[in-house]
């Protein structure tokens, strides 16, 4: 099947009649992320990206529906409560931005979309707007940079996990003074251009050294393709498995790996580590699947032998990310 945008649009629309037919507790439906965009496949795969506003609290807040082998939907679900304060969402990053980064709308009623985007969307672009929502990564990160610190003598897997949280809330910071955050799988792929913007090229490049080693092993790939299948299909089986890692998405994953692994070594890799260490942190502290998880980690030095360096080199490099926000800050007058 030739995958297009026109086809993605279209399926999006028919998901849309198909869920408000007969149904009048959804208040709107629009569309987001990729598919809103010029070039929505990575690797050949793609999702469709909904957020469903509900007239009351919706049963859940995420929902992954298997479509296809190259796409599947990823829902959101929002109550219309979420939306009262519309003002107060332009200081929002994630639900904020999908308001205002180029949505599709799918469904309406009482023009509930169109007024709550008109709110939201004046003086989104605002400094003061900007940095607030910038400074709530900084902040994020630098708090949990606190926390680890504390943790250091007892190595965890999720003490890696709040290493990379970390890295993800800090280039984020640099993604919202220069537009809208970054989604995981894309996080590093886009974080050189937003970097660039921002005209502090080497904070992209000093993100990708807090977990990347120039020196790789020889044809690591598959092997670590295999062990990282592994883990996820593994996690897929259990009733407690996250959303974002349930089976259906690990096409989405491997294919965007395998596609940015040829030219983009960092960008791949970021997606690997991160998902690889969410289902870590999900499974079993017994888990077979843990030893290969270890081994992975110190090829990167970030082993337990390793992370103390790792540690103190990632508090440079958020002095370096809040010293940017800071100058951004005072040159636009906030």
């Amino acid at each position: 099947m030739r995958i297009t945008k026109e086809l993605l649009l279209n399926i999006a629309r028919n998901v849309a009649a198909e869920r408000t037919f007969r149904n009048d507790k959804i208040v709107c439906i629009y569309l987001t992320g990729s598919l809103t965009g010029d070039d929505p496949l990575l690797g050949g795969v793609t999702d469709i990206d909904l957020v469903i506003v509900h007239a009351s609290d919706p049963s859940s807040k995420r929902e992954v529906v298997p479509l296809a082998e190259e796409f599947h939907l990823d829902i959101w679900h929002y109550p219309q409560s979420a939306f009262i304060r519309p003002k107060k969402l332009r200081c929002k990053p994630w639900i904020g931005s999908s308001i205002c980064c180029n949505p599709i709308l799918l469904y309406d009623t009482q023009h509930f979309f169109e007024f709550t985007q008109a709110s939201v969307f004046a003086h989104f672009a605002l400094p003061i707007n900007v940095a607030t929502r910038a400074r709530l990564f900084s902040s994020k990160a630098r708090q949990k940079w606190l926390a680890l610190q504390k943790e250091l003598d007892s190595f965890s897997n999720k003490l890696i996990l709040s290493y990379l949280e970390i890295l993800y809330d800090a280039g984020n910071t640099i993604a919202c003074l220069t537009g809208f955050p970054l989604v995981e799988r894309r996080f590093i792929q886009e974080l050189a251009s937003r970097a660039q913007l921002l005209k502090r090229p080497g904070l992209a490049g000093g993100l990708v050294d807090l977990y990347f080693l120039p020196e790789l092993p020889a044809d690591p790939w598959s092997g670590w393709l295999e062990d990282w299948r592994s883990a996820l299909l593994s996690l897929g089986k259990k009733p407690t498995c996250p959303t974002a890692l349930l089976p259906t998405r690990i096409n989405y994953y491997e294919k965007a790996i395998r596609s940015l692994s040829v030219d983009n070594i960092p960008a791949a890799l970021w997606i690997l580590l991160w998902t690889w260490a969410l289902a870590i942190n999900a499974l079993p502290s017994k888990s077979p699947e843990i030893k290969p998880w270890h081994q992975f980690c110190t090829s990167l030095n970030l082993g337990q032998d390793q992370f103390n360096e790792r540690f103190t080199a990632l508090d440079v490099y958020l002095e370096g990310v809040e010293e940017a926000l800071d100058h951004w800050a005072t040159q636009n007058g906030v």
